[in-house]
């Protein structure tokens, strides 16, 4: 996997310091900018930062394709040294400036280090060059795989934003183009927020910078900035009742909430708050976006989009009580759509800091009721089997295999673990149990097993990584005495693993497609699978 210590050391120290953006990326030559020519940038596989500056080459498999990237400001041609002792490319006319990509196959020994070099020319016949450095990698190995399938997917997402407009800071970038880049766009700005938060997660900062030398903090920051003016704002009170007790929805006082602008705005809310979260800037603020959002920092963005899911939770609506659906209050609950508030509550929780609503009095009672109106959710809609239901225990629209790790995760957010073996079994062990015996290779129990559905298998592997106390590595049935029992390594188990099952779905030009039950749901999976891949969820 990527080596990320340094980057995030770096990352907490810069934001320590009080810089908006997350690192501070390294020139990749003397001088930088170059004083006159074009700009040409390669892209990294990890992004040097200071003080070390460290350089980590592309993994790339002897005598498999590889494609060679780079982009470039201003420029009328351009060609590739490949760094191997083949011949060069023929200077070639510049289509378009952010895919200076190139196929090459590199042959040799594991551990054999090659630099690629390209050359950018422009009309007054300035040249300038980047440097592209790759290292052969045993391709037997799970690790090496997942670090080329991300390098692909990466680099298709980034040629998949196609609409660009803007200038400065605000410069914006949408997903929209012909061709197999309709598979990573749709109208929803949850697409938008997924996609960049597959470039945040794998180190990339979003950066409207012209001289930053990593080509996808462009990416990013258009991307960020697309999906920050697909957010409005609306007044809420100071005062909401539950079953619990009253409490104030408005934890930074500020009268509004904000939401997604567009169809469905509880589904993709908690995206739009994952990915504001994956930035590392809770200080940055808003370029654009609307009144109330346009300003703020991505800090109090995120906290106002929380203070919307809690002012939005369903009340008055008996045993679905806790839960969320298609708009604010809606007067029931849906399992689909509840996963996406507990990720993106457990992003702003864990990572920024924020905080959830607590009960109004003096003293207030323990807890949030926000919280504990979702147990009271969540224990509804389980079945006494184990998996969850949609919108009523037993009752399963689609699959079992997307609500049951929904269930799974919103218990992450309300702090519920495994019960102690002997003990009789709690929630998390009925999921985790039903999980373990429906999770196998091969296609098995079709919708139903997550690593089928990937809506799915993306809530479940939030729940492992942020299982309260630290990440889970083990998936483990249960016995008669609840004992742990039938335990895999659900990453990279050779038959049930995640990551075992994403890397061979791969198209080869590096999207992924068709595992989903509903059809608008395979806009996200080539987001959701480098997500998966990276493990930093």
């Amino acid at each position: 996997m990527k080596t990320r210590t340094i980057i995030l050391i770096l990352a907490l120290a810069a934001m320590a310091a009080g810089s908006a953006f997350a690192t501070t990326p390294c020139p990749p030559s003397t001088p930088w900018p170059a004083a006159v020519g074009p700009m040409v940038k390669a892209v990294p596989w990890v992004v040097p930062v200071a003080p070390l500056c460290s350089i980590t080459p592309h993994d790339v498999i002897s005598g498999q394709s590889t494609i060679v990237k780079a982009t470039v400001d201003a420029a009328s041609v351009y060609y590739w040294d490949f760094g191997d002792g083949s011949p060069a490319m023929s200077w070639t006319a510049v289509s378009n400036p952010y895919d200076l990509g190139a196929a090459h196959t590199y042959t040799g020994s594991v551990g054999q280090s090659f630099t690629a070099t390209v050359y950018v020319r422009d009309i007054a016949l300035n040249v300038n060059s980047a440097k592209y450095y790759v290292t052969i990698r045993d391709g037997s190995t799970l690790a090496v795989q997942v670090n080329v399938a991300i390098d692909r997917a990466l680099w298709f997402l980034h040629r998949g934003q196609s609409w660009k407009s803007g200038s400065g800071s605000a410069i914006v970038g949408n997903w929209y183009g012909g061709g197999n880049y309709g598979y990573v766009y749709a109208y929803w700005v949850g697409v938008s927020a997924a996609n960049t938060t597959a470039f945040l997660v794998n180190g990339h900062a979003p950066d409207a910078d012209p001289n930053n030398p990593d080509p996808y903090g462009e990416t990013a920051i258009r991307g960020l900035n697309q999906t920050l003016n697909g957010l409005a704002v609306q007044a809420i009170p100071s005062s909401e009742t539950n079953s619990h007790g009253t409490f104030n929805p408005d934890v930074n006082g500020n009268g509004i909430g904000t939401y997604v602008n567009n169809t469905d705005p509880p589904y993709q809310g908690g995206m739009v708050m994952d990915m504001l979260v994956a930035s590392g800037m809770p200080a940055y603020a808003a370029p654009v976006g609307a009144t109330g959002v346009v300003g703020q920092t991505l800090a109090t963005i995120t906290q106002d989009m929380m203070d919307w899911y809690s002012y939005c939770q369903q009340i008055n609506a008996g045993s679905e009580n806790g839960g969320w659906r298609y708009y604010c209050q809606y007067g029931t609950s849906d399992n689909s759509v509840c996963q996406w508030a507990a990720i993106g509550m457990i992003a702003a929780i864990d990572k920024f800091g924020l905080s959830l609503p607590a009960f109004i009095g003096s003293p207030p009672p323990p807890g949030s009721p926000v919280i504990l109106a979702n147990l009271d959710w969540v224990a509804y809609d389980q079945s006494p089997a184990g998996f969850w239901g949609y919108d009523g225990p037993g009752y399963i629209a689609w699959s079992k295999g997307a609500v049951t790790p929904s269930g799974m995760v919103q218990l992450v957010m309300d702090g519920v673990t495994r019960g102690a073996p002997g003990g009789p079994m709690n929630m998390w062990d009925k999921g985790e149990n039903w999980l373990r015996a429906n999770m196998q290779g091969g296609g098995a129990n079709g919708w139903d097993n997550p690593l089928n559905y990937w809506y799915g298998m993306f809530s479940f592997t939030k729940a492992m990584l942020q299982y309260p106390g630290g990440a889970l590595t083990q998936l483990c049935g249960r016995d008669g005495s609840n004992n742990l029992v039938n335990c895999v390594d659900w990453y990279s188990d050779p038959s049930v693993g995640v990551a075992t099952t994403i890397v061979p779905a791969q198209n080869a030009d590096g999207f992924w497609w068709g595992h989903e039950y509903s059809g608008e749901q395979d806009y996200f999976e080539t987001a959701w699978a480098t997500i998966m891949l990276n493990r930093t969820v």
